[in-house]
């Protein structure tokens, strides 16, 4: 696989919490965390290291339950200090929506990584690997 110049670790960001009045609030958050775990699914097939902030839930699991709401500024950071480490990001479809996702890529702007939307970084790809297939 022709990886893009210069990105390696890439950052996916996009809407994770519901706001949907029109769906179940449950379904959209599994919709949200599938459409992340896509993202990292082809990026990690495509020889990138990428960082999915909807894999944090698995770690809160195992938190006690007591403490989750308190948690959620240290889970934001957590996110931002991985992003800090990365080339690039990715702005999943529908990323305006997430005050997170928003935080998140105006970071990207200060530190000067790489943004991509996902269209964007899905055609670059495939352009720098269409003479191998």
């Amino acid at each position: 696989m022709n990886k893009i110049e210069g990105v390696e670790y890439v950052y996916i960001a996009g809407k994770i919490t519901p706001k949907s009045s029109v769906i179940n609030h449950a379904i959209e958050y599994l919709n949200n965390v599938q459409d992340m775990c896509n993202a990292w699914s082809l990026l990690f097939l495509w020889g990138y290291a990428p960082f999915c902030p909807a894999f944090d839930l698995l770690g809160v699991l195992f938190i006690p339950s007591p403490g989750l709401q308190e948690l959620e500024k240290d889970i934001k950071d957590y996110s931002m200090k991985w992003l800090r480490k990365c080339d690039a990001v990715v702005l999943l479809p529908g990323w305006e929506e997430s005050s997170g996702a928003q935080a998140e890529y105006e970071e990207a702007k200060k530190l000067g990584l790489k943004i991509f939307t996902w269209e964007e970084f899905y055609d670059e790809h495939k352009k720098r690997n269409e003479e191998d297939e």
